[in-house]
């Protein structure tokens, strides 16, 4: 879904298991307008990136074209047109949580390294793993068809200061810090069983993902 936020474009995906957001600064000077939010076929998102991929325009600057029932995507070398889809999007903005009371900083490139092993063991209908947390390190676990456990280093802001613990999808956590790309990696959470917000870097409010939290058995 895509929609205008003051001067900046608003892009939002979710599939009820996580949710990512992401604000969009138009290139300076150009003009921006967007009378009503627009529902963008994924399709359409994959095509871009395929072609644009392809031809060498991935770094290029997009142009966005819309009409009441079609947007256009332009780049120097390619042009997507795709329908726009109709019914209403989920609302989103009260799915963000505000003021998480818990902060968990990472390095990513260690997190990435621990899960692609531990998820070997986990359970593959639903690629679950423990995170148990204190104040400087993370323990990560599984178990399915074998156990795995490993550790990293952390930096945890916790109120309570007690060790906790998060269930997550190994897989969709993975997918995520792949696109943050970011040395570092911030998780805020309120408790065990909720959600998880997911900032890359720790700092940029630009990219944001929601991931739900998996209940663990005791």
């Amino acid at each position: 879904m895509l929609e205008a936020d003051d001067s900046k474009l608003v892009a939002v995906g979710t599939d009820s298991h996580r949710l990512s957001r992401l604000y969009l600064q138009p290139e300076p000077e150009e003009e921006f307008s967007l009378g009503r939010s627009a529902i963008v076929p994924p399709r359409a998102l994959q095509a871009l990136i395929s072609a644009t991929g392809a031809i060498g325009d991935s770094e290029a600057a997009v142009s966005i074209g819309f009409s009441e029932t079609y947007l256009k995507f332009q780049t120097p070398s390619a042009s997507i047109t795709a329908k726009l889809l109709e019914g209403p999007y989920p609302s989103w903005r009260p799915v963000i949580p505000a003021n998480l009371p818990i902060s968990i900083k990472f390095n990513t490139a260690e997190m990435l390294d621990v899960l692609h092993r531990v998820d070997a063991a986990t359970d593959k209908s639903t690629h679950s793993a423990r995170l148990s947390v204190s104040q400087s390190e993370i323990k990560i676990s599984a178990t399915g068809s074998r156990r795995a456990r490993e550790k990293i280093s952390c930096v945890c802001e916790n109120p309570e200061n007690t060790e906790f613990h998060l269930g997550v999808n190994a897989q969709y956590l993975m997918e995520i810090l792949k696109i943050c790309g970011s040395p570092e990696t911030l998780i805020l959470v309120n408790g065990e069983h909720s959600l998880c917000e997911i900032l890359p870097g720790g700092e940029s409010s630009d990219l944001l993902f929601l991931l739900m939290l998996i209940r663990l058995a005791e």
